[in-house]
Order: structure tokens, then C-alpha cells, then sequence
């Protein structure tokens, strides 16, 4: 249990990095939440130590710039996981490219 419940539990959801996709400059990173879609089923268990180091990533990262930019994709429960995954791969991809996209302030997160 969260002693203070103004703080997230981060141990609520699983934060994966995309490697595919992410550079230096847009950091991206797969969310998802360990809830499961029926109340009776057992629920991941994710790692808190990663996911806590990568939200210090995170952190860092929009920190150091000047002008930071956080982009959220939500993609249903509704979809395949690995629908919501390429999804994900090919948003952060085109942000890695996309010359209007300022790539060293921007962090990525596709989340389902």
C-alpha cells in the first residue's frame, strides 16, 4: 500500500523503453498498467527498481531543457498489445524524424 497518496505507486504499471525507436534526444518509453482487464484474473508484477530509474530518466530528461515537451499516446484495452506497441514504435519514430518536432526536449510515452 502507498503510505502517501499523493504519490503514485509506481508500482501500479510496467515502463518499458522503446529501443526501436528512441535516441538520446526523444526518449520513448512503453506504458502499461498492471491492472488486469478482469477483477478475478492475477496481475504483473512489475520491476520497481526500473521503473523508478527510468522515471528519474524521465525526469532528468525534461528537467535539462529548455523548452520541455511530453507526448502521450493512449491506446486502448480494446486493441492487441502488439497493435498498441507498433503503434507506439511508429509515433516515437516519426517524432525521432520529424524535423518540426524539437527532439532534445521531447519525451515520448505510449501508454495502454
Amino acid at each position: 500500500m502507498n503510505p502517501n497518496p499523493k504519490i503514485p505507486d509506481t508500482l501500479a504499471f510496467n515502463l518499458e523503453r522503446i529501443n526501436e525507436t528512441s535516441s538520446e534526444n526523444v526518449l520513448g518509453y512503453y506504458l502499461t498498467s498492471t491492472a488486469t482487464i478482469h477483477v478475478e484474473d492475477t496481475h504483473d508484477e512489475p520491476s520497481k527498481i526500473f521503473v523508478d530509474d527510468d522515471l528519474n530518466k524521465i525526469a532528468k530528461h525534461l528537467i535539462n531543457t529548455d523548452n520541455p515537451q511530453l507526448t502521450i499516446s493512449i491506446h486502448g484495452y480494446a486493441n492487441k498489445k502488439s497493435d498498441s506497441v507498433e503503434r507506439s514504435n511508429k509515433i516515437c519514430r516519426y517524432a525521432s524524424k520529424n524535423d518540426n518536432i524539437s527532439r532534445s526536449s521531447n519525451v515520448f510515452i505510449g501508454y495502454r
